[in-house]
């Protein structure tokens, strides 16, 4: 029983002592060394540089607590011979060198030792011609139009439905790029696909040609490729209208003109009917400002916030009413007061939703209100006096007959 103990304690021991130990590195790529201050930087396998000379080079670890370096200069002018110490956790210990140049009479080698610390190399950006985020942006490609509203958002879009979906975007080498789609729930498209966009640009910053590849449950399903184009997207300011009984119409319809963006009412008597307009910011944060149509003669039109119902009808009428600021998906609601003042005639009043940040990217809702309101009784009783004038003059006029005759 001890005996098993003991082999039992020993083990335990010894996975924790393996545990605890960190081996060298198992190479110096992306790195860089400094020895006693100078530095030695490692940008693949086989090849570095110094302050000021390149150098091929080998590593190994030799140990699990060593690791061995030589340094090779142009034409094996200079060779160092380098050894590395770590500690117990993998922390640099020391280093010792030797240092040989060839020379004329020959000199001996330089042999120094000291400290030495590692660190990983900052990456260098690229330099390359495709854009640097796709925020903002849409690209047309093929019969698909994909926005990128945020740095991590967009959709698939088509006028009053849009799949939404998340993305992260990388610049590839100098003239390309990639965006890697994830659908999101709600989408027409399973949660389980995933969609790569790979884009090209020429020196200019042109599109040149995309490949699109389609996964489902990683395997691939579809892929496609062609010329594509882009531009700023101006879907950001989203106005939709309705009504209390009826449902609302404009939510991702997109146009200054109001199509596809209308509500109807119909009255059949003098009354205020209110639409709820509802604005969304879909881009990133920003401000957007409203105006109305302003009131007739025979029609009283008026304009409130609909959590306050303040009055803002001076400020909307005249273009001067900016929203407070709106993150991307926030939204706001301007209730639209229309009041007949005669029994019939008609009204089409229009809303417009305008950026303050991203020019000609607007929006309109309209309303249609007509009022046909029946006559009071009283206009029945005036009818009836009519007939009845109508009848004593054609008795009257028979009367005259009979006495001529």
């Amino acid at each position: 029983m001890i005996k098993k103990r003991v082999a039992s304690f020993l083990t335990v021991g010894l996975l924790w002592l393996h545990t605890a130990m960190a081996e060298p590195p198992v190479d110096l790529v992306g790195q860089a060394l400094s020895l006693d201050g100078e530095r030695l930087e490692f940008h693949d396998s086989a090849s570095g540089n110094d302050e000021s000379s390149p150098f091929s080079y080998h590593y190994e670890v030799t140990d699990a607590l060593g690791a061995a370096l030589r340094l090779e200069y142009a034409d094996l002018s200079r060779i160092r011979d380098i050894t590395l110490s770590f500690l117990a956790d993998g922390s640099p210990d020391g280093f010792s060198e030797v240092d040989s140049v060839v020379t004329d009479p020959p000199m001996p080698p330089l042999v120094r030792s000291g400290a030495f610390e590692i660190e990983l190399l900052e990456a260098e950006p690229i330099v390359s011609t495709a854009p640097d985020d796709l925020v903002g942006l849409y690209l047309n490609l093929g019969s698909d139009r994909f926005e990128f509203l945020t740095e991590v958002g967009g959709r698939l879009f088509l006028p009053g439905t849009a799949d939404y979906f998340s993305y992260s975007y990388e610049i590839v080498d100098e003239s390309s790029a990639l965006a890697t789609i994830q659908y999101l729930d709600g989408s027409s498209a399973p949660t389980e696909q995933t969609q790569t966009v790979l884009l090209s640009f020429d020196a200019e910053s042109d599109p040149l040609l995309f490949v699109s590849t389609l996964f489902e449950n990683s395997a691939v399903v579809e892929e496609t490729s062609g010329e594509f184009d882009w531009g700023i997207n101006r879907h950001l300011a989203d106005l939709r209208i309705g009504r209390e009984g009826l449902p609302a119409v404009g939510n991702d319809i997109f146009n200054g003109a109001g199509r596809w963006q209308m509500v109807r009412s119909k009255l059949r008597a003098i009354e205020t009917v209110a639409y709820l307009a509802v604005l969304e910011n879909d881009g990133t944060t920003d401000t957007m400002s409203l105006r109305g149509t302003r009131g007739r003669r025979n029609h009283d039109v008026k304009y409130f916030t609909a959590l306050s119902h303040a009055n803002i009808t001076g400020a909307v009428t005249t273009g001067r009413y900016v929203t407070d600021t709106l993150n991307h998906g926030d939204e706001t609601g301007i209730i639209v007061e229309i009041t007949p003042q005669k029994p019939r005639g008609a009204i089409v009043t229009g809303l417009k939703a305008t950026s303050d940040s991203v020019d000609g990217a607007r929006d309109l809702v309209k309303t249609a209100t007509r009022v046909h309101a029946r006559k009071a009784k009283g206009r029945s009783n005036g009818r009836a006096k009519g007939r009845a004038k109508a009848k004593t003059s054609a008795q009257s006029r028979g009367k005259g007959k009979k006495a001529r005759r």
